[in-house]
């Protein structure tokens, strides 16, 4: 599966843990949107219940419970879905963002 849908430089390095980690205390923990290309884990428990947990979905959940924010975009899952209140699965869609 390595260099077919996979690359192993993808997964979650400690040094940028530790970047994000010491950007969100130096504004709070709140931001106005999150954009990654997972989505935390309880979401994708949402999406696809079999999934297997993630180094990348852990990190994520542990985000979602601390933060403050908007609206959390991901587009991993290769659809166009709302998931809930706070979580948007974006594939095809194209999504205007305003305050």
């Amino acid at each position: 599966i390595n260099k077919q849908t996979w690359w192993a430089g993808e997964e979650l390095q400690q040094a940028d843990i530790d970047e994000s980690l010491d950007n969100l205390e130096k504004n709070n923990w709140t931001v106005d949107y999150v954009l990654t290309h997972c989505a935390p884990v309880n979401v994708e428990h949402s999406i696809d219940a079999a999934r297997e947990q993630t180094p990348h979905g852990s990190f994520l959940f542990e985000l979602d419970k601390r933060l403050d924010f908007t609206q959390w975009y991901f587009g991993h899952y290769h659809t166009d879905h709302q998931i809930d209140n706070l979580h948007t699965a974006v594939y095809r869609k194209i999504l205007q963002i305003t305050e």
